[in-house]
């Protein structure tokens, strides 16, 4: 799967682009996004721990049935789940507002980009496509280093420490959850192919749409001068259906995808139930590690299903991310010094003389006779 990337007008393939590029807006919040890391390590942490002292409660209930150890275990794993809350929360608070920052950032990038084009390039754009770009595109690219990033490490660290668990209570059944990666490697593989494509041709008819409205609202007294009321709905209907098509086509292949993650964790929770059973009757495990087993089976399933939302995200803010590329490649006609000093730039200086100043050379006035 290869990437297209916009340099100059021309699209050339670079599958590693758009990363390089988040990693470049992030750069200057990397110490929030480092501690907010650290923070999801923590949380996903005490999430680990509870299923092995869920463990040790029951086989402590079938062996010596002491109720003060229980009484302990039970401390120590709400202490765990509010400890683990807190840093999930922290998690949450850094990464989030560190994705605003890098919005904010876009933004004012894209807008300071648009300022420098020629008023050439305005006639040949449609104020709704670039109200698209500055609003929809950016807020997708956003999603990209917000959530989609949270989630994304969430389900590494989640998926590192809960497999390593597995191994460590019972090998025979982690590798029947090993068996399972292959399959839902190659759908997120097949389905990102599709997703990625359909994603960019929805935003391209929406852009299309917010466009043909925008003109239309602009020049309502024309469109009822000429009497072309009747002909603009049409066109506004067959763009919305068109709208609709593409949009169907990006939800099947979430409907299909979901589920078939879900059916495949189904399976192997099937398979874990009828292994693991035959374990505890043979002695080879104890109930309350088939239990935590179990326990770390249903950490996993969420980061599992996720994937699928985490590749539709991705895709979409990819395929926003080549929209915006195609403006921001263009060489704009104006540069920041021609178009003055930005108001930051401004505040730095002290010597007065430096701000913009509006000259008038060889200009002359007389009354008429």
């Amino acid at each position: 799967m290869v990437n297209n990337t916009v340099v100059s007008g021309k699209i050339i393939n670079d599958k590693f682009e758009f990363p390089k590029r988040l990693l470049r807006g992030l750069h200057p919040y990397k110490k929030k996004l480092i501690i907010g890391i650290c923070a999801s390590g923590v949380a996903a942490a005490f999430d680990v721990v509870s299923p092995m002292l869920l463990k040790e409660g029951i086989d402590n209930l079938q062996t010596n049935q002491s109720t003060s150890v229980l009484l302990i275990l039970t401390g120590v794993l709400i202490l765990a789940a509010g400890v683990g809350g807190v840093f999930r929360f922290y998690m949450r608070d850094l990464i989030i507002t560190t994705s605003r920052f890098f919005e904010s950032d876009l933004r004012t990038n894209f807008f300071s980009h648009l300022l420098g084009m020629s008023p050439g390039y305005y006639d040949k754009s449609h104020t709704g496509d670039l109200m698209t770009h500055t609003t929809e595109d950016i807020e997708r690219v956003r999603m990209v280093v917000g959530p989609a990033l949270l989630y994304a490490f969430n389900t590494v660290l989640i998926m590192t420490f809960s497999g390593t668990m597995m191994f460590i209570l019972d090998k025979v059944l982690a590798m029947w959850i090993l068996l399972l990666a292959p399959l839902i490697g190659t759908s997120v593989f097949l389905v990102a192919r599709k997703l990625h494509r359909a994603n960019i041709l929805q935003q391209e008819t929406y852009s299309i749409l917010t466009s043909n409205v925008q003109e239309d609202i602009t020049g309502m007294r024309v469109i009822k001068a000429f009497v072309r009321e009747e002909s603009k709905a049409e066109l506004f209907d067959e763009i919305c259906r068109e709208y609709f098509k593409r949009s169907l086509v990006v939800a099947k292949m979430q409907s299909i995808f979901m589920p078939l993650l879900a059916m495949l964790i189904g399976l192997g929770t099937v398979g874990i139930l009828w292994v693991g059973g035959q374990r505890i009757a043979l002695d080879l495990m104890t109930l309350g590690e088939f239990v935590a087993f179990m326990s770390y089976l249903s950490l996993m399933t969420w980061p599992m299903i996720a994937l699928g939302w985490l590749t539709h995200m991705y895709q979409r803010g990819k395929a926003s991310d080549q929209r915006l590329q195609k403006i921001l490649s263009l060489e704009p006609q104006f540069t920041q010094e021609e178009r003055g000093t930005s108001s930051s730039e401004r505040e730095n200086q002290s010597d007065a003389n430096t701000a913009p100043e509006i000259k008038f050379d060889t200009v002359t006035f007389q009354y008429s006779d």
